[in-house]
């Protein structure tokens, strides 16, 4: 019986899901050519893969099929809109309104503080979530519908893990041993092996690891205003409003 070898695709793609988006894949075959040429095959249709959805889930692009199904322009949602649409549906439900798509209205409205250099009032703040009481869409066993106002919808805390899921099925391909997608925090493995992924130090970011997991077949995720938060003047995001008055 002839022995295998293995070979390594892969690399770092922009700008896909406005991140960086790292993509290895491993393959065995009975030449180094062939597992490299399946490696690459491999890599491909993950990166195909994110290159589609990223057409559905964006918000950046008009033109995608979450923008024209929020606005109204598309009528009916196709079963991977409507796969995620129901998620964050129940986990909005699950969480008490904690994890909540229409976040992106607050973010806007930091944003714009973030411009004029002046914290939001509590009260104004306050209003913005009352607001966000309830979802403008439903959830049923027969599909997604607008219930109200959805152009303020957006998915990206829950799609990027979808992506990065169906990324890792259409690379495990014949002679694959191993995938991983990492998405800027959001990290999807498979594979026999063990994959070792250290969580960065909020307080030092760059420097040693707070801790780091050993992760299977598997993914993990992490977030946080460390990269992502809101300068307004001297205030950063996470500090208290009385140590920034």
């Amino acid at each position: 019986m002839a022995s295998l070898v293995s070979a390594r695709a892969g690399g770092t793609y922009q700008p896909l899901l406005v991140t960086n988006v790292e993509i290895a894949v491993y393959a065995r075959a009975a030449t180094v050519e062939l597992a490299d040429q399946l490696a690459r095959q491999s890599e491909d249709a993950a990166v195909a893969a994110i290159v589609r959805l990223q057409g559905v889930f964006s918000t950046f692009d008009s033109g995608s099929e979450l923008v024209r199904w929020r606005s109204g322009q598309l009528a009916e949602a196709s079963s991977e809109l409507v796969e995620v649409l129901a998620a964050a549906h129940r986990w909005w439900a699950l969480s008490e309104g904690t994890f909540h798509p229409l976040m992106g209205v607050l973010r806007t409205r930091w944003l714009r503080a973030e411009a004029e250099g002046q914290l939001p009032q509590q009260d104004e703040l306050d209003a913005l979530v009352r607001e966000l009481a309830t979802l403008p869409f439903e959830a049923t066993q027969t599909g997604v519908r607008r219930t109200g106002d959805c152009t303020g919808l957006d998915l990206n805390a829950i799609a990027k893990g979808y992506i990065g899921d169906r990324a890792v099925d259409a690379a495990r391909l014949p002679g694959g041993t191993e995938v991983l997608v990492n998405a800027g925090g959001d990290l999807r493995y498979w594979g026999g092996g063990t994959l070792r992924v250290g969580i960065e130090t909020p307080a030092a970011p760059g420097g040693a690891p707070l801790d780091v997991l050993e992760l299977g077949d598997g993914a993990v995720a992490t977030s946080g205003p460390i990269h992502r938060g809101f300068q307004v003047g001297t205030c950063r995001t996470g500090v208290s409003f009385s140590e920034c008055n």
